[in-house]
């Protein structure tokens, strides 16, 4: 499958745009119901978008190093997906706007118990807004050439278009769980 690079650059951004979007509606509930766990288990939205922070803590540095390593390609417009990398955005795809399985998290990327909602927003807001850069950035060069080591581990690396494709639908399949926790949580909150 061949992408035209353009078009899946546009495409991420839009995404990225629209957590953000929601992103800003989160910040208008009380931080009781940003902290507060599930009655059935599992993590509190902060703690959720806290997750969401260790993978842009860990690959939005890899990004702009590799990025400033590059040579500028604006001539090659198409990005092949790697077999890894489609893999690992498959895995992690919401289906129909759900979950169907879940993964436990990599222990650098589970998040505390005490932990300050406004700043862990904060911080993902940064975040967004600077892949959002990244993203702008990444149209000048051959996004199939650059390689990103995987928070996994430095030997797997991932092709950079399918690092920013796994970035984003993982803020998704996150996204779609926060929606679950609001409403697991409503009656809690009452």
């Amino acid at each position: 499958m061949k992408i035209d690079k353009k078009i899946l650059l546009r495409e991420l951004i839009q995404k990225v745009e629209e957590n953000i979007n929601v992103l800003t509606q989160l910040e208008e509930i009380s931080n009781k119901q940003l902290t507060v766990t599930p009655a059935n288990g599992g993590w509190s939205i902060a703690q959720v978008i806290e997750h969401l922070n260790t993978y842009n803590a860990f690959y939005m540095p890899a990004i702009e190093q590799a990025l400033k390593q590059a040579v500028i390609d604006k001539n090659y417009n198409i990005f092949k997906p790697g077999i890894l990398g489609n893999y690992f955005v498959k895995m992690m795809q919401p289906q129909n706007g759900q979950v169907t399985k879940k993964y436990k998290a990599a222990t650098r990327h589970i998040p505390g118990n005490a932990i300050n909602a406004i700043v862990v927003l904060e911080i993902y807001l940064k975040g967004q807004q600077h892949l959002l850069q990244l993203l702008e950035i990444a149209a000048k060069y051959n996004i199939n050439n650059i390689k990103i080591p995987t928070s996994i581990s430095s030997i797997i690396k991932l092709k950079l278009g399918d690092v920013f494709r796994f970035l984003i639908v993982h803020q998704q399949r996150h996204f779609v769980q926060i929606e679950g926790i609001l409403k697991a949580n409503k009656p809690q909150l009452v």
